[in-house]
């Protein structure tokens, strides 16, 4: 720990000490600063002093308390180099192989990936390459010249290496075994393929036009494709493209305001009314934040869908963010002229 780790937003233990004591996070003057801007040097000993917008009372004296005893366990050397530190190897320095061990679990599901291939989330032909990349028959330049389709002065190319770990179907039980939030798994999972088939192109690219390698374009074209595959595969629970790019987990805000709601609740709606059903999260408190709507007829049919990132917030603004974004889609709309709007939201703070 030092001046190049952030003390609020770094994991620390079990958590992110912002999510563990998002109460002291919320009252901090500095939310974003150092480590060296939290206190200062006592002859070989650091003092830590955390601002407060106002002092602490009721149950956030205790965890007031339980923040400073969490940040006074780490000490700090006055004559050490400030670095990062792998906590996954005696070294302290990274390596794929322990990454590997510390995402495989105990319990991981370790029987043939098959039947995960051929889940639909992606189209066909990216499917196809998925399976040939994980039986090796990929027909890359190598695979040519075993067959003896060309010759190995052919075959000479661009020298590529699978890193993360060296054998493909490991890689991906280990994806889809991975620890991920609930309702956002299929995002997860369709991001193997999409990563996979960008990088192919890529290389395709490198080896038959001359291009160079550009890890930047790969990431934002695999992002890209996640988002036109989500839209196409899922239209009622994804917003526009855009969004769903800039933020791949707003779907779950759509998916929250359909869960549970039969076509009988959405037909109580009166004819000359139109209905704006509204949701808005956050991780956190505060948080990365989105908000989402669905808008219906009295036959329960969908006028108009949004989802949308709204940067930093908590859930209240949110979903009050979520009920302006309704008026002004509604007001602006053709139905605004003969049809009177009702909005449900199910938040209670913000209907108050």
């Amino acid at each position: 720990m030092g001046v190049i780790t952030r003390l609020i937003s770094e994991r620390d233990g079990p958590g992110v000490l912002k999510e563990r004591f998002s109460r002291i996070f919320t009252l901090g003057t500095n939310k974003e600063g150092c480590v060296c801007e939290f206190g200062n040097w006592s002859g070989d000993n650091w003092e830590w002093h955390v601002d407060l917008r106002r002092q602490p009372f009721g149950w956030e004296e205790n965890q007031w308390e339980h923040f400073r005893n969490t940040v006074e366990e780490c000490c700090l050397c006055k004559d050490m180099k400030d670095t990062l530190v792998w906590k996954c190897t005696a070294s302290g320095q990274y390596s794929v192989k322990s990454y590997c061990k510390e995402v495989l679990q105990p319990n991981i599901n370790v029987e043939d990936p098959w039947k995960e291939i051929w889940s639909g989330l992606v189209p066909f032909r990216i499917e196809v390459f998925v399976w040939q990349l994980l039986c090796e028959r990929v027909a890359v330049k190598h695979e040519l010249t075993r067959r003896g389709m060309i010759t190995n002065d052919l075959a000479k190319c661009v020298e590529v290496k699978w890193v993360a770990p060296n054998d493909v179907g490991l890689f991906f039980k280990l994806w889809n075994n991975s620890s991920v939030k609930q309702g956002e798994l299929k995002i997860w999972k369709m991001g193997f393929y999409t990563i996979a088939w960008s990088t192919w192109l890529q290389r395709n690219e490198m080896v038959f036009r001359g291009k160079g390698w550009d890890g930047n374009q790969v990431y934002e074209v695999s992002k890209l494709r996640v988002a036109i595959w989500a839209k196409t595969r899922w239209p009622c629970e994804y917003g526009t493209v855009l969004d769903t790019y800039r933020n791949p987990t707003l779907g779950v805000v759509i998916r929250k305001l359909r869960k549970g709601r039969t076509v009988d609740e959405l037909r109580k709606s009166n004819l000359e009314e139109m209905k704006f059903n509204v949701d808005g999260v956050a991780q956190g408190c505060p948080g990365d934040a989105g908000i989402g709507g669905v808008m219906h007829d009295d036959k329960g049919q969908i006028k108009v869908l949004f989802s949308k990132s709204i940067g930093i917030g908590d859930s209240n603004l949110a979903e009050v963010k979520a009920i302006r974004e309704a008026f002004l889609i509604f007001s602006a709309s053709r139905w605004a002229i003969f049809h009177s709007l009702v909005i449900e939201s199910d938040s209670q703070n913000v209907v108050k």
